[in-house]
């Protein structure tokens, strides 16, 4: 096996040995589809229904468990991956010989293994220096921190992309460095966020998650957190990086009441046009019921008429569950003239309601669709002098449910989450 070796300090007592070095990050999976929650769904009502109909089908059991397991992301061909993968390649150890008195002065970690009879602090018998073993470290990233902590000034790059300094914090949170770095992450922060910064979530914002919390920056946490929080479809990947389980759950636990909140407004409202509690009218009930039906159904919030996202809601994210409630609207419609309507008040006599344009009798008389249906208000007062355009609109239902969730979910804040690494 070839060795390639960093002479940090060439009087160093200590060879911090990398192993399987990192080449990069974990790959970004694609975000589950909007149905997700669908198959989801299903696949646990599959399960139900077979677990009650026989318990000792073995046959039975793994058509529920494929049910189950009905792929909600895109697979990839195990052949293209075989194919891609390099053969019998060796990875060359790199060493880096140190000092341990300065792994000491600046690593929580090494003073704890140094306290400890550990078999790294035994200078080993053929060269007669402490051998520490690492692994999957990018070796870029970790000589630029060995350079940091041995004071190698000249040799400390004055800024580095978003991905290095990702690997740089996997380093500096495995190892407690934050003290030793901390002036040289704050000049690598502050120039990349000169740079363009992600306004939705992917693999760049979830480098931002880590970095501002391996680091310390608030700011940033708070924005890159809001990043995820309006926009990710189910809990946020990490690629590997050391972003704490409460944070992930923090962050998915806000998506889900956030939309759960939503939802359960368009259910009630529902409910409510059904049964004649929302709506002046019959006739307005309906038109604004089917309306919300179709809005829902078309933004993936409903499904079958029994079926309806539930927790943990995956394929959904806040902004694109408020973006489709935002686009929701009633078609134009106009009240008939009072001559129209029979003397019992009820208009599916004789009466007629005219469409967008058009005319629907109910009870006997004709009907006019067609490209006319849903025109300009301006055309269609027109269009309808002897009718007055109604006023009840599905936007101005829904709008409660959108300022109760409100516009967009701010960010968490790094002080609540502090001694949870």
């Amino acid at each position: 096996m070839s060795i390639l070796l960093h002479n940090i300090d060439p009087e160093g007592d200590t060879l911090l040995i990398l192993k399987d070095p990192l080449k990069e990050l974990m790959t970004w999976e694609e975000e589950p589809a909007p149905e997700a929650w669908k198959i989801l769904l299903r696949g646990h009502i599959d399960i139900a229904q077979t677990n009650s109909a026989t318990q000792s089908s073995s046959n039975t059991r793994n058509y529920a468990n494929g049910t189950n397991t009905e792929s909600l992301l895109p697979i990839s061909d195990p052949h293209e991956e075989e194919a891609d993968s390099p053969i019998d390649e060796v990875e060359p150890e790199i060493h880096y010989r140190v000092s341990s008195g300065q792994l000491k002065l600046t690593s929580e970690y090494f003073r704890n293994m140094f306290k400890g009879n550990y078999r790294e602090t035994s200078p080993d018998t053929d060269d007669g220096l402490l051998h520490i073993e690492a692994f999957n470290w990018d070796p870029d990233a970790l000589l630029t921190i060995l350079n940091i902590i041995h004071a190698r000034a000249n040799l400390i790059p004055r800024a580095v992309g978003l991905e290095m300094l990702a690997k740089l914090a996997q380093i500096v949170d495995y190892y407690k460095m934050g003290d030793a770095v901390s002036r040289d992450s704050e000049r690598w922060i502050h120039t990349l966020k000169s740079t363009t910064l992600p306004m939705y979530y992917c693999q760049e914002s979830v480098m931002w998650i880590c970095i501002s919390w391996v680091f310390a920056d608030a700011e940033m946490f708070e924005m890159m957190t809001a990043v995820a929080l309006n926009h990710s479809r189910g809990p946020i990947q990490t690629l590997d990086l050391p972003i704490p389980p409460q944070i992930i759950e923090a962050i998915d636990d806000k998506r889900q009441n956030s939309i759960n909140a939503m939802i359960e407004g368009l259910h009630k409202t529902l409910i409510e046009l059904r049964d004649g509690q929302r709506g002046c009218s019959f006739a307005c009930g309906s038109m604004l019921l089917g309306s919300l039906m179709k809005h829902m159904h078309s933004n993936n919030l409903l499904s079958d008429l029994s079926l309806h996202p539930q927790t943990p809601f995956l394929g959904l994210s806040f902004e694109g569950t408020a973006e489709g409630i935002r686009s929701m609207k009633s078609p134009l419609w106009s009240n008939p003239p009072s001559d129209h309507w029979n003397k019992s008040g009820n208009a599916f006599g004789s009466g007629t309601t005219s469409w967008g344009g058009g005319t629907s009798s109910w009870g006997g008389g004709t009907s006019s669709w067609g490209s006319s249906s849903f025109q300009h208000a301006d055309d269609f007062r027109n269009n309808n002098h002897s009718s007055q355009l109604h006023v009840c609109k599905l936007e101005e239902i829904v709008k409660p449910i959108l300022d109760s969730a409100g516009l967009t979910m701010t960010g968490l804040k790094l002080e609540f989450f502090n001694g949870s690494a």
